[in-house]
């Protein structure tokens, strides 16, 4: 037994060295040491220069992403100069459409300053002389300014002549003198002009114009002027009398007491420009 303790000793000693031999040894533990990423706050807090100027980078890229409008087909345009081209567009449009009112006011007030300012010519039969089958009729036309400054260069062409009624429709303004009176017009003045029938009536026609059914004594013209604004202007009128008691007393071709004959205008060839 004492013989067998030593054998046993030496067995259990060898036994453990050789488990150790045998255990797999793990392998020592290593510090694993973190890179700071490029612009983090350990770069920062350390005052690293890399940090620092990547940190740089990041802020002026966050800068540009704010002055810039996002990239449209590979363009960039700053914020600043697009509101300032549109704000300069609206304004061109607004001082475009500033002159166009100003300068349709200034037009308005110039027509306005003419239709008040210029001269207004009328005219219109007020008598008719006595007349017969050998004494041709003679019409006073008496031509106003109704305006408030003069009329130049007035020229008058009346006529008067037997033509049916009614008139047919759409019959022209019949031929008028070659030669007409001239005369300056005053503001608010009047002056009667004459014409006078270019031939004598027969009886026939003085006794279908007293009837005044089928036949009428027309007066009519046109008178032509200049006003204060070196404007040519022009008035027609178109007249006719009816059969009456007093048409019959001066159609006898003798001299009568001054009577009065009624007028009444034409629907057409009384106008004013």
């Amino acid at each position: 037994m004492k013989r067998l303790f030593p054998l046993i000793l030496l067995f259990l000693v060898l036994q453990s060295h050789g488990v150790q031999q045998q255990a797999p040894s793990s392998p020592p533990m290593q510090k694993v040491e973190r890179k700071p990423q490029s612009g983090t706050s350990d770069d920062l807090a350390t005052g690293s220069p890399k940090g620092a100027k990547e940190a740089s980078v990041t802020n002026h890229e966050n800068e540009d992403g704010t002055e810039f409008w996002p990239s449209f087909h590979g363009y960039r345009i700053k914020v600043t100069d697009s509101l300032l081209a549109i704000f300069t567009f609206l304004l061109a449009i607004f001082t475009l459409l500033l002159w166009c009112s100003t300068r349709a006011l200034a037009k308005g007030a110039d027509d306005t300053a003419k239709r008040q300012l210029r001269a207004y010519v009328a005219a219109k039969p007020i008598a008719l002389s006595f007349f017969g089958s050998t004494v041709p009729v003679t019409a006073t036309v008496q031509i106003t300014n109704h305006g408030i400054t003069p009329a130049f260069n007035v020229e008058s062409y009346a006529c008067v002549n037997i033509l049916p009624f009614p008139l047919p429709a759409n019959s022209g303004l019949p031929e008028l003198p070659k030669s007409p009176s001239r005369f300056v017009l005053h503001a608010n003045a009047e002056i009667s002009s004459y014409a006078t029938a270019d031939r004598s009536f027969s009886q026939k026609e003085i006794a279908d114009l007293v009837d005044g059914n089928h036949f009428r004594i027309y007066v009519y013209g046109r008178i032509k002027y200049v006003d204060i604004f070196r404007i040519q202007r022009t008035t027609t009128f178109f007249y006719s009398t009816f059969g009456n008691k007093n048409l019959r007393a001066i159609s006898k071709g003798k001299a009568v007491p001054e009577v009065k004959i009624q007028f009444e205008p034409t629907f057409e060839h009384n106008e004013v420009n």
